[in-house]
């Protein structure tokens, strides 16, 4: 069910840009596979730290035409009744995996399967509290790119995964094994990112029913493509009736069609800048939309022979587009706080993007807040500061909101 809001958000976020795969935790594979699936400058980089605090509320916040944003108002939000509920089921395939899990880790395999699409199977690496460490909850973790990698592997990321650990959280990655390299975005039936997303949406209720225990909350992180998937799965699906906290680094977009086709639009370069000057000044951005990689992976959800996101085989839709980018759906988020990471030297498109969600979240009533790391890429993970950065919010914010 698509309910379109008027979001012409001043910003064409591109989030997705940085789409990374990282299967590895080497840095040379990192910057290889980034290069792979971001044909451009499509790194993010830490930026500059924007709390809530330090951030104006909605009634100041500065838009640079009232008449042009239209926010949706209460009557235009989804509601979350059951009855508009996909249908989503996930079945346990085997309590193994066929590949090499993380050190200290088991591993289910799962296949996954909502609203009509193609099954995927998934793995999902779990850890847990050492034996007599009290369980304060259940994180959840998501790779870049198509989400076909793992979270893990960066020293300082393995660093701080063992630290959530001996804090006694559950943490958990969950790694999309098709083979074709396309994860979640693969074969969406031609209904486009959003749709797709229904597999993170179906994942995150399997680990409500399956992990989480008593009153204890349920979190999730997800970096760069894994920020769009997180973000539609929350924003645009079922995934906030479970999830308490999203941190969602190096990304993600607010509208498709920018996030596309923006640096083809004028009014969204001017508004890039303008929202840049706002919320992340300091931030290295050199461009305001995606890149050629991620722009191919979006273009997998929409089928094998449409490309409206590329236009290498069909036209560019912006049409099309902007009635699937993650606002453009916005459900009520009455339990689900939303924080924002972005890295300030990270070259891509990310941070504008993702302020300009945080700016269209805000005025939607959405419990947000924008971040920036100053000592940090794309990668955020990759980094002391950006690893260190997400511990702290994580250890700050992930508290039991849902009744």
């Amino acid at each position: 069910m698509r309910t379109t809001m008027l979001l012409t958000l001043f910003s064409s976020i591109a989030c997705t840009a940085a789409l990374e795969v990282r299967p590895s935790g080497d840095a040379a594979t990192a910057a290889l596979n980034d290069a792979a699936v971001l044909d451009d400058a499509a790194v993010l980089d830490d930026a500059a730290v924007l709390d809530a605090a330090a951030s104006p509320d909605a009634a100041v916040i500065a838009f640079p035409d009232a008449a042009v944003i239209a926010f949706p108002d209460a009557a235009v939000i989804a509601s979350a009744d059951a009855a508009t509920m996909p249908s989503s089921e996930v079945r346990v395939v085997q309590e193994s995996c066929a590949g090499r899990s993380p050190p200290g880790a088991t591993c289910r395999t799962l296949e996954v399967e909502c609203e009509g699409l193609e099954p995927l199977p998934l793995a999902l690496h779990v850890r847990t509290p050492a034996a007599g460490t009290a369980q304060r909850g259940v994180l959840m973790l998501g790779s870049g790119g198509s989400g076909t990698g793992l979270w893990s592997g960066p020293p300082t990321a393995d660093a701080m995964i063992d630290r959530m650990v001996t804090a006694g959280f559950v943490v958990i990655e969950r790694e999309w094994l098709n083979v074709r390299e396309r994860g979640w975005f693969e074969s969406a039936g031609g209904l486009g990112v959003r749709a797709a997303s229904c597999r993170l949406a179906a994942v995150l209720a399997f680990v409500d029913r399956e992990y989480r225990r008593g009153d204890q909350p349920l979190c999730a992180t997800g970096n760069s493509g894994g920020s769009a998937e997180l973000a539609y799965a929350v924003l645009a699906q079922r995934a906030g009736e479970v999830l308490d906290l999203a941190v969602p680094s190096s990304g993600p977009f607010h509208r498709l069609d920018l996030a596309c086709a923006g640096a083809d639009d004028p009014t969204w370069q001017t508004e890039c800048a303008a929202v840049k000057a706002r919320r992340c000044p300091s931030c290295a951005n050199r461009v305001c939309s995606l890149g050629g990689g991620p722009r191919g992976l979006i273009d997998q959800s929409y089928g094998t022979m449409d490309t409206p996101c590329t236009g290498r085989s069909t036209a560019i839709d912006t049409a099309l587009l902007a009635t699937d980018g993650p606002l453009s759906m916005l459900r009520a988020l009455p339990h689900t706080r939303v924080v924002l990471l972005i890295g300030e030297q990270d070259p891509g498109g990310y941070a504008p993007m993702s302020a300009a969600l945080y700016e269209g979240l805000l005025a939607g009533g959405v419990d947000v807040a924008f971040e920036s790391e100053p000592a940090t890429g794309h990668e955020f993970a990759s980094t002391e500061a950006g690893a260190l950065r997400i511990e702290q919010v994580l250890m700050r914010e992930c508290v039991r909101r849902h009744p």
